[in-house]
């Protein structure tokens, strides 16, 4: 059975000039949509966001503790 070479050489459209020269529009604009989701939901609800954030930390340390 032959391996196959890996699937690298994936062509992404990036804006050419302005100020998302160079990056794809739709994968910056999904990311910051993310972020503002996750700061608008932690001032919404503080203690929620806390808990919720507070246990994915822990699981997070808890697996990757392992390297």
């Amino acid at each position: 059975m032959r391996i196959k070479k890996p699937f690298t050489d994936l062509e992404i459209k990036t804006a050419d000039t302005g100020f998302y020269a160079g990056n794809s529009i739709p994968i910056a604009l999904i990311s910051k949509g993310i972020m503002v989701a996750l700061v608008l939901w932690a001032l919404v609800w503080p203690a929620n966001a806390n808990g919720v954030l507070g246990s994915l930390n822990w699981r997070l340390l808890e697996d990757f503790n392992q390297f």
